[in-house]
Order: structure tokens, then C-alpha cells, then sequence
């Protein structure tokens, strides 16, 4: 019996040691807009797109780009990630100029279905924007801010409305509903402008981890049998 128990305690605690577990409040980025971008949409070219791949800090290494500037005679809207502020870090930006008004898409898993496991980081956990700016061009002016999660034929979209006094946005995984989050085929974000025009910016696109409560049930297991075990041989030892 006893032998049974030290193998039960022992396997436990091998688990334990082998296993990657998220840790609570973890920021993993999904894209950290630091690799740099410029599109730039006008009356003569309203829909701009580009594929990026090999990037680095961005989910699989892939991102998908577009800007569409659906108003504005004349004006433009233009969509970077560049190098901007004292300490260099690059910001996603959207810009639009005059009456201008814009919709940029941002897709991850265009090429291929993300293989990140989502389900792994429970479901309390978030994805959201780091560092949330927007300027308005008119009072009331906001950016609609879609995210899109898409498992097989499922798809779930969360939306919030976006000013310049708006926190840094936000969606709890368990808000959208009928998706396999250990099988997520693609990630999808929507910013509209088209309600007056404003311009907007954020530092980075992530995952805030919150791991279910027995996400943890192995490694309290492995403890507590791996020290009774230890506390039985030392006895077994002494005897």
C-alpha cells in the first residue's frame, strides 16, 4: 500500500514539474505592434491590404491588414505601426484626415488556424488593447470596436463603442459564446470610424490570463501527497 502511495505522490509531482501552467495576471501578447506597418487609403485608392508573415511578437508570426476609407472627398486615412513617442515603442495607428472615416480590420489566422490553446488560461481570462488614445474630431465622436472569435463554423463577436475617456478595452474569453476555445481558427479586430471620424491608437493587442481555480488542483495534490509520502519514509527510515 505504501508503495502504491509513493508511485501515486511521485507521478503527481513528476506532473506537476512538466506541466505549463499560466500564471494568474500573465500578459501574453497577441500582437505587439512593434513591427512596422503603413497603409494609407485616398479617394483614388479607398481600400488598402496587406499579409504580413515572419513578424515577430505577433500571434503564428501572421497579420492581416486593412484600411477602408468609406467618406471624406480628398482626405485620407492612413493605418501605421510605427516608432513614435520619447522611448521609441511602436503604437498601432489610425488616423483620419478632414472628414475622413475609416474601417481597419486586423485578422490573425488568415493563412492557417491559430494553434494558441485558449482554453488553457481559463475562462475568466481577457483579450484586449494595452494604452487605449483616441482624439475626437467632433464631440461624441467614438471608434466601434469589434473582436471576432471564429472556431469552425462558430463565430462570436463583443463590441464596445470607444472614446477619448474610454479605459483600455476589454472582453472576457467567457463572453463569447459557442466557441472551442482550445480550437480557435481566427481572431478578428474591426475599428469603425464612421461615426464622425476620430483617430486612435494602442500599444499592443493581449491576453491577460485567469486561470480556473482547478487549473491548480495538480500541483496542490502533488504537495500535499508528496510531503506525506516524505513524512511516511521518514519514518519507515527511523523505525
Amino acid at each position: 500500500m505504501k508503495s502504491k502511495f509513493s508511485r501515486l505522490a511521485r507521478t503527481l509531482v513528476l506532473l506537476a514539474a512538466t506541466t505549463a501552467l499560466p500564471v494568474f495576471g500573465q500578459v501574453y501578447f497577441i500582437d505587439n505592434f512593434e513591427n512596422d506597418l503603413y497603409l494609407k487609403a485616398t479617394n483614388g485608392s479607398p481600400t488598402q491590404t496587406l499579409n504580413d508573415t515572419g513578424l515577430n511578437g505577433v500571434l503564428q508570426g501572421e497579420r492581416l491588414s486593412s484600411i477602408f476609407r468609406d467618406v471624406g472627398t480628398g482626405a485620407v486615412s492612413s493605418f501605421s505601426d510605427l516608432a513614435s513617442g520619447v522611448d521609441g515603442d511602436n503604437r498601432l495607428s489610425v488616423t483620419n484626415t478632414a472628414s475622413s472615416q475609416s474601417v481597419v480590420t486586423l485578422t490573425y489566422g488568415n493563412s492557417a488556424p491559430v494553434t494558441f490553446d485558449f482554453s488553457a488560461y481559463g475562462a475568466g481570462s481577457t483579450l484586449g488593447l494595452v494604452d487605449w488614445e483616441s482624439d475626437e474630431h467632433s464631440p461624441g465622436a467614438f471608434v466601434k470596436f469589434d473582436l471576432t472569435l471564429t472556431s469552425g463554423v462558430n463565430s462570436a463577436t463583443q463590441t464596445l463603442n470607444l472614446t477619448k475617456y474610454s479605459a483600455d478595452p476589454y472582453f472576457l474569453l467567457s463572453s463569447f459564446a459557442g466557441i472551442n476555445f482550445a480550437a480557435i481558427d481566427k481572431i478578428t479586430l474591426a475599428f469603425d470610424t464612421s461615426n464622425v471620424g476620430a483617430d486612435f491608437s494602442a500599444e499592443s493587442f493581449v491576453l491577460v490570463a485567469i486561470p480556473e481555480p482547478g487549473t491548480y488542483a495538480v500541483l496542490i495534490a502533488a504537495a500535499v501527497l508528496g510531503g506525506v509520502a516524505l513524512r511516511r519514509s521518514r519514518r519507515t527510515a527511523s523505525a
